[in-house]
């Protein structure tokens, strides 16, 4: 987010490429497709165009940041048959 209040790009870029990747392996998919379109926005030099994505990705990673905890912390499923 500073990056791209800064106008650097480049910066941003990798940064929303990690995103885009560190937020996949964990299951977020819409931040990922989000930090993708912030990545294809920098690549082409459309800064206006991430504006509206920042709260966006903001508000799907506290949600998906909320789901992982609650999955973290619900007691573990007993399996089928166990005694």
């Amino acid at each position: 987010e500073q990056s791209l209040a800064a106008g650097d790009l480049v910066v941003a870029r990798r940064a929303a490429h990690t995103l885009k990747s560190s937020s996949a392996c964990l299951g977020l998919v819409e931040v990922s497709a989000l930090a993708k379109s912030i990545e294809e926005l920098c690549r082409t030099g459309e800064l206006a165009g991430t504006a509206p994505l920042v709260p966006r990705i903001r508000s799907e990673i506290t949600a998906g940041t909320d789901a992982l905890i609650q999955a973290l912390e619900a007691p573990p499923e007993q399996s089928k048959g166990a005694a």
